[in-house]
């Protein structure tokens, strides 16, 4: 459990990794790992404060890369009853609605977007007592090994 905490709730959630723009980067997939400007040649640049001043930048730089690299990496977990491609179909039912106001009854061309959330309500309800679950079982796993610590520790 430790090591996937969220596998109990796989039911629910799917893992992928995120899309550049989501990640508000320029999309290239790389961070640069050295820093943007070189002051080294300054007179001011030379004593041994300063040096030391530009070589911690450059490795919070580098450290700041691989960070982002292994963040841009990693799989983030999403809902699978809202998952991007269910928010694109929203999107494009209510801009058809927008677009076709006053031609026929709304509540016929809604009906997609109204079964689609539905559907993501029921499977929001359903999460929320699986967590609600996890979280009484949590508590009483818990209080069990306090239970048993504060005896081995006071015997």
């Amino acid at each position: 459990f430790a090591g996937v905490p969220l596998s109990s709730l796989k039911r629910f959630l799917e893992f992928s990794v995120a899309e550049a723009e989501a990640n508000g980067d320029d999309g290239d997939g790389e961070e640069s790992d050295v820093l943007p400007f070189d002051v080294s040649g300054h007179p001011a640049a030379k004593s041994s404060a300063a040096r030391a001043m530009i070589e911690r930048m450059g490795e919070d730089v580098r450290k700041s890369a691989l960070a982002a690299k292994a963040k841009r990496l990693s799989p983030s977990p999403s809902l699978k009853c809202l998952s991007a491609a269910h928010i694109k179909q929203l999107h494009k039912i209510i801009n058809r609605e927008q677009i076709m106001q006053g031609v026929g009854k709304p509540s016929e061309r809604l009906k997609p977007a109204c079964e689609l959330l539905k559907a993501a309500v029921e499977e929001l309800d359903e999460l929320l007592s699986s967590l609600r679950l996890m979280k009484k079982e949590d508590g009483l796993v818990m209080e069990s090994q306090l239970t048993a610590l504060d005896a081995k520790v006071n015997s």
